[in-house]
């Protein structure tokens, strides 16, 4: 409610309304200046909170930055570790893979000196099937 209003209802006698209508001038007068001020202390107050806001941001991004470098460190290091480990392995399994193969091949050498009549068939018979199905194959593209 304006002040004038205030006054008129409240206010009976002359002499005190004449003290608050001069009243309601001063602060009419005062108002302006006192909301300017105001107005520029609010702007400082915020454009020093916003600095300070802005700062605490800035650190905290660094921080993640930082944070997130050395996790991303880490992650690399793991994933090279269990690179590593993997190579390994399959060196490992290559190598079981190769013995393996060495003595199978070892038998398949005794085999054929011990019956190499037997193993002549078997080959035979090996590449037979083998030139057959090529053949089927072949015979069935020309169609």
């Amino acid at each position: 409610m304006p002040a004038k209003k205030i006054v008129k209802k409240n206010v009976k006698n002359k002499p005190t309304k004449k003290v608050a209508k001069k009243t309601v001038k001063v602060v009419k007068i005062v108002k302006k200046p006192v909301q300017k001020t105001t107005k520029k202390i609010t702007k400082t107050a915020v454009k020093k909170v916003a600095k300070k806001t802005a700062n605490k941001v800035k650190k905290a991004t660094t921080k993640i930055k930082k944070t997130v470098k050395k996790k991303a460190k880490v992650v690399k290091k793991k994933a090279i570790s269990v690179s590593k480990n993997a190579q390994d392995k399959a060196l490992e399994e290559l190598a079981k893979a190769k013995q393996e193969f060495l003595k199978a091949e070892k038998k398949a050498k005794e085999y054929i000196k011990k019956n190499p009549e037997k193993a002549t068939i078997i080959a035979a018979s090996v590449s037979a099937a083998i030139g057959a199905t090529i053949g089927l194959l072949l015979g069935r593209q020309k169609k």
